[in-house]
């Protein structure tokens, strides 16, 4: 039985609809008098903003486009949504469009969603200005929501507080997301399961079968997220393996 949901939430979709629509095709765009929007930064998009932030071979750009129509919302290298107003929204998890530096999209998956909260969570408690130094001329520009942020940046640090410098170690401005991958786990039923970890792209370890059944239960018990929920699931596990799983109320 198959559970889990295979499109975008209603409010993905509510979002979706109110951002400013940055697809390549802007480049193209004109005002009432036949002048291009983006004057003398025509095409910036889909080529420059994602990523680690630099510009992006033309198959990136080809995927991006293609991805867009999936209901993810997406994101720059500090996981803010592009089309919104700057430095206010950011999406992380399954309703994000985010790409590794290679330009590749990241996989929805809750290794990766993880990962990017604990990021968001890093920027926000640190007190980063999520607008950072956006350029004067594309923050005026007539698309707002499209312009090309620059990276947070503490504004404190910035203006020569000390304390604040020696807390962020010197990051005035913060480095980009960057997913790294410890592996995948699979369970494939009957006591068994698929298991690699990996830091990375070096492979440390696969097993698969009642092994790779052990770490990923090893692992699962692991990631909760207290005690109190690690002894819940044990028990859990023990109960139904004494006196099975009763499935006669589903």
């Amino acid at each position: 039985m198959w559970a889990a949901g295979t499109g975008p939430t209603p409010l993905t979709k509510v979002v979706l609809k109110r951002l400013v629509d940055c697809n390549p095709e802007l480049a193209e765009a004109t005002d009432d008098k036949g002048a291009g929007v983006l004057g003398d930064d025509k095409a910036i998009w889909g080529a420059q903003w994602f990523a680690s932030g630099s510009t992006a071979d033309p198959s990136a750009v080809a995927m991006q486009r293609q991805d867009l129509g999936l209901g993810r919302i997406t994101v720059d290298p500090w996981l803010r949504a592009v089309g919104a107003p700057s430095g206010t929204f950011i999406a992380i998890g399954d309703a994000s469009l985010s790409y590794s530096a290679r330009g590749a999209p990241l996989p929805q998956t809750a290794q990766v969603a993880a990962q990017q909260g604990a990021y968001v969570a890093r920027l926000l408690n640190r007190g980063y200005d999520l607008c950072g130094n956006t350029p004067g001329d594309l923050a005026s520009s007539e698309l707002q929501g499209c312009e090309l942020m620059g990276p947070p940046i503490s504004r404190e640090a910035q203006s020569g507080d000390l304390v604040k410098l020696a807390a962020l170690r010197g990051a005035l401005e913060a480095k980009p997301f960057t997913f790294l991958n410890l592996g995948l786990l699979a369970y494939l039923g009957g006591g068994e399961a698929l298991s690699q970890v990996q830091v990375g792209e070096s492979r440390l370890l696969a097993e698969a079968g009642s092994t790779g059944f052990l770490l990923w239960r090893s692992v699962y018990v692991v990631k909760q997220v207290s005690p109190r929920t690690r002894f819940l699931v044990l028990f859990d596990w023990l109960k139904t393996k004494v006196f099975g799983r009763d499935c006669t109320s589903w």
